[in-house]
């Protein structure tokens, strides 16, 4: 499980940093409006949990950035009833779960063809487990 998430992360951030950033001018916005600033939404207790769970088994810096693999994993697993059900004694299930999430949103044009909502990662097409470990 380590070595997966190790791969994982070590090919993140090779394509994160092979990407050509855009300048700052991709960002500019105009002038400041009146209009009233939203606030971001509160994450859950369980969300919390998670990402310090994550980031406490990764060897680099994971980001939960608005559409990137990462947060749609994170949030396809919030949404998944399966995911759900697992408590603080399934935290590698979490992790494997994660790990195999977004791969598929980094990976695939079609993530949600690959992840089987509420079905155990070992039953998904391609993958091979040994006493429910990738």
């Amino acid at each position: 499980l380590t070595i997966i998430l190790v791969a994982i992360s070590v090919s993140f951030v090779l394509i994160s940093q092979s990407r050509k950033r855009p300048s700052s001018s991709a960002y500019d916005v105009g002038p400041p409006t009146s209009a009233p600033i939203t606030p971001a939404p509160t994450p859950s207790v369980l969300e919390k949990g998670w990402v310090e769970l994550i980031h406490a088994h990764s060897l680099t810096t994971i980001t939960f950035e608005h559409e990137s693999p990462h947060r749609n994993a994170l949030d396809w697993m919030l949404n998944d009833t399966f995911t759900l059900q697992f408590s603080q004694e399934h935290d590698g299930e979490v992790l494997q779960r994660f790990a195999l999430a977004s791969l598929a949103f980094r990976s695939l044009r079609d993530p949600r063809s690959w992840l089987e909502a509420n079905s155990h990662e070992c039953d998904w097409n391609g993958v091979s487990c040994s006493i429910f470990r990738v």
